[in-house]
């Protein structure tokens, strides 16, 4: 390595220290190490200035003062060796207690330090997170100064007390105005925003848009649709309530190729606004709400069937909330994106379970194969009375497109306002049927009080549950009832009843618990008691699991999942368990709690 010249050795150390030529994410690490190997690598290293451009990674959540001071002192670093170049960083402090402090504390506070700092170089700016605390709002809107001439990606966040009375109602991130290469916008707030927000940035040349708020109620959608931008390739806009909708009669979107929309309740006319839309491009879309009903009759499958009719688009991905379902309408979106992977409905009525329904018979036209994954809602705190032919109708459309698929990873998730609602509702519905062409056989089960679960895995208990014999009997005898009923030595006996009722996930859950945390533990070791329980059943239900397997999440989320494969191989033992248990995979590939969360 001695001989090789200075230029292809660096050219090295960029390639090393930078893990996506596209995202160009950087391992400080990395970085650190070539500079310790020798004098001639570590004077290569801090004269190549690209590798100084990316900052590492400034979190001061939770941070100590000390922790925060090297980082000052590291990003000082960074920024006297990258020269004058475009830099990128991610800044997150939106949990430092700014607003409790004084405006002298706060200037000495390591977040406003860092924050100045990195102000100063905002002509700098390349690829920027800005996650800020209470003040941070405030005093990037009174020292930033324009122009920005390198900013091509801004992510925001602040939090509610940056919006207070004060907030200047015609000002908003109009400071990022003088941007000429900004492409991808995000815009995340608790409070909100004023509607002038946006409104100032350069709409027309953006590709990539997201806002989240409480309180912009769609207002920063109209001002993005009003300019009419042709480079837009993505669209991701969340209210709690969605008021304001574009008042065009007509929408040309060349290039759109991802929309959703996201809100609480749409209290707009949001299914006609569909009808205005030419996206010949799209490939995703969401409109969800988390009050259907605010979505009068079934008018959003019409709308959206006239959406793909008119832009003549075949689509990928299609969610949206409805007040009624419409199975004709239903038909024709299918048919009208053959290439769908993935539904996103309410629950529908029994002529829409019998359009998704396969006829294995050589003859009839089988629709959607390509559906992987459905995901069906059921927003009502209320159970789902559902009608004996719905229930059937219901099983026998899951088994034609799932039960006799090719091991690749197929699922079907039911999400519900809350874990309790699904636990008293969907087990009793669906939790007694057989998912594959296998018949269900005998079951492992004893009857488990839902509300008595709940008391056991929440983290809020009152002084008086702590000294309460009642409750620990009712703890002890759920356990008692898990441990003695449910005789699991005989090896013909079943556990899909026992993953449908989510007693699996219950049991790692009560297992994890930390001490001090259930009412009775120091006596009836209920711990120790659940995670030897879930080891003795572990074996079954992982012989259960390989032919179909409920997988139960926090937050009402539930997913049914069919096949082994993926990724060209097996899953492991370990995957599979983890599924079974309610573990989500690293990297997630879906968020299961936050499908209940209209910010999502």
């Amino acid at each position: 390595m001695n001989k090789v010249p200075e230029e292809v050795l660096q050219w090295i150390f960029q390639i090393f220290c930078c893990n996506d030529e596209d995202e160009r994410t950087h391992d400080s690490l990395h970085l650190r190490r070539l500079c310790s190997i020798d004098r001639r690598w570590r004077l290569a290293s801090i004269t190549h200035r690209p590798l100084w451009t990316t900052l590492p990674r400034i979190d001061f959540n939770d941070k100590k003062i000390e922790h925060m001071r090297r980082a000052v002192t590291g990003v000082q670093l960074y920024l006297s060796r990258s020269g004058s170049l475009p830099i990128s960083f991610a800044f997150l402090a939106s949990k430092r207690p700014g607003s409790t402090l004084r405006r002298a504390e706060q200037k000495a506070d390591p977040a406003w330090v860092l924050l100045k700092l990195l102000i100063e170089q905002s002509h700098r700016w390349d690829r920027v997170v800005l996650k800020l605390p209470s003040f941070g709002l405030d005093h990037l809107r009174e020292s930033l100064k324009g122009p920005l001439p390198f900013l091509s990606s801004l992510d925001i966040a602040f939090i509610s007390s940056s919006v207070g009375d004060t907030w200047d109602r015609g000002r908003g991130l109009d400071a990022l105005c003088s941007a000429p290469h900004l492409r991808k916008v995000a815009c995340d707030s608790v409070y909100g925003y004023a509607a002038g927000s946006f409104s100032e940035l350069p709409l027309l040349q953006l590709e990539e848009f997201k806002t989240i708020s409480y309180t912009d109620d769609g207002r920063a959608y109209v001002d993005l649709l009003s300019s009419s931008s042709a480079q837009l390739r993505s669209v991701h806009c969340a209210s709690f309530d969605f008021i304001s909708i574009p008042t065009s009669p007509s929408t040309f979107l060349p290039n759109l190729t991802f929309l959703k929309l996201r809100a609480y309740q749409f209290i707009s006319d949001i299914a006609s606004h569909l009808q205005t839309l030419t996206l010949p491009s799209l490939l995703h879309l969401e409109v969800l709400s988390m009050n259907p009903e605010t979505i009068a009759t079934d008018r959003m499958y019409t709308s959206i069937r006239t959406l793909l009719r008119q832009s003549e688009c075949s689509l990928e991905h299609l969610g949206f909330s409805s007040e009624a379902s419409n199975a004709p309408a239903l038909a024709d979106i299918l048919a009208l994106s053959p290439n769908l992977v993935e539904l996103d409905i309410d629950l529908p009525g029994v002529d829409c379970l019998q359009v998704l329904t396969i006829d294995r018979s050589p003859s009839f036209p089988r629709p959607n194969e390509a559906l992987r994954t459905l995901i069906f809602r059921w927003e009502s705190i209320l159970p789902w009375v559902a009608t004996a032919e719905e229930r059937q109708s219901f099983v026998d459309m899951l088994k034609s497109r799932y039960a006799y698929s090719d091991q690749t990873p197929q699922e079907v998730i039911f999400v519900y306002p809350s874990e309790t609602t699904m636990l008293q509702d969907l087990p009793s519905r669906v939790g007694n049927a057989s998912f594959d062409d296998h018949v269900l056989g005998k079951q492992a089960w004893t009857e488990t009080n839902v509300w008595i679960r709940f008391l056991f895995t929440t983290r809020y208990h009152s002084m008086k549950d702590w000294v309460n014999p009642w409750l620990f009997k009712k703890f002890d005898r759920l356990m008692r009832d898990l441990e003695e009923y449910i005789d699991l030595k005989d090896g013909a006996m079943g556990t899909h009843k026992l993953m449908a009722y989510g007693l699996p996930t219950f049991l790692r859950i009560v297992g994890e618990m930390g001490g001090g945390t259930i009412p009775g533990d120091r006596i009836f070791h209920f711990r120790s008691r659940a995670k030897k329980l879930l080891a003795t059943w572990r074996p079954l239900l992982l012989r259960d699991a390989r032919r179909y397997r409920w997988c139960h999440y926090t937050r009402g989320a539930v997913s049914l999942k069919w096949g082994v494969r993926g990724m060209g191989r097996e899953m492991t033992e370990e995957e599979l368990w983890n599924e079974v248990v309610g573990i989500e995979a690293e990297p997630k590939a879906r968020n299961y709690p936050l499908l209940t969360n209209w910010r999502s």
